[in-house]
């Protein structure tokens, strides 16, 4: 939920809004595991500062209390935004620009996160925050509290649960997740984008989704056959992001701020075509 911080009489700062996140209760009524789980989420976020991973503000903890203040995101999920077309610009689909804004940023943040040696393991649309000035801010790192609920999350074997449509295949067979695991999920969540946020491999069981990556893992199927390409967007440029995200093997994706690169490119050749068909106009 959200609230108003006040800091007058500490710092002089007039109040703002702020996010505000409580631990869920379990099952019995207790919440003690998830008070821990979200304590730990904050102590991981107090060691970030980058403009498009989400600022924790503070923590209150005094009289039993387990309250992680969080910089406020007025637009809400980017999940919402892209089922109600509020990021079209007037026009019937996604523009290009905004998308390739929306990879641009978020994997800005999470180049940053790749550099502190932090793996996400739960990107997707769902977990990226929206700011008044249309900012995309990476959120949600409490993967731990998040695998107890959600039909997102599906329990691969007993005690293991994980966002499955979003994983790497090799961790779907028990490797570890790392940054190139997290590159997996980018395209998956760039995939919701172009697709106004429709939920990856449609109605496929959760069953199913593991039998196919697994096929990936094991050579029997292409990473490229797995997702029919959204309707809108262009070919070009969904195959070379593909080309860059969805490889078998972890080591020979690209990172985050080879992305970065690849995607600032990608945005100042549209700028320039823009420009030309301007120019053809007057």
């Amino acid at each position: 939920y959200d609230g108003m911080l006040d800091e007058r009489t500490s710092t002089g700062v007039p109040a703002y809004r702020v996010a505000i996140k409580t631990p869920k209760a379990d099952v019995d009524g207790s919440n003690t595991d998830n008070k821990k789980d979200l304590f730990d989420e904050a102590a991981l976020m107090a060691q970030f500062e980058h403009r498009n991973i989400i600022a924790l503000i503070g923590v209150v903890s005094r009289n039993q209390q387990c309250k992680v203040v969080l910089q406020y995101c007025d637009k809400g999920s980017l999940q919402s935004l892209l089922r109600e077309d509020k990021l079209n610009r007037g026009e019937s689909v996604l523009p290009e620009s905004v998308a390739l804004g929306i990879a641009a940023e978020i994997a800005a943040g999470m180049a940053y996160l790749e550099s502190k040696r932090f793996v996400h393991r739960d990107l997707a649309v769902r977990n990226i925050l929206v700011g008044a000035d249309n900012t995309c801010l990476v959120a949600d790192f409490g993967l731990s509290r998040a695998l107890r609920q959600g039909s997102d999350y599906y329990k691969v074997r007993e005690g293991v649960a994980m966002p499955i449509r979003w994983s790497a295949p090799e961790v779907v067979d028990g490797a570890r997740y790392t940054s190139a695991s997290d590159v997996w999920s980018f395209f998956v969540l760039m995939w919701e984008v172009w697709s106004r946020a429709q939920v990856p491999f449609g109605v496929k069981s959760g069953i199913l989704v593991v039998m196919t990556l697994q096929d990936v893992n094991e050579g029997l199927l292409e990473p490229d056959d797995i997702l029919d390409r959204p309707t809108h967007v262009q070919e070009q440029l969904y195959r070379r992001l593909q080309a860059q995200c969805f490889v078998r093997e972890p080591t020979k994706r690209k990172n985050f701020a080879q992305l970065c690169t690849w995607i600032e490119g990608r945005q100042q050749q549209q700028q320039q075509q823009q420009a030309v068909s301007q120019h053809a106009l007057d």
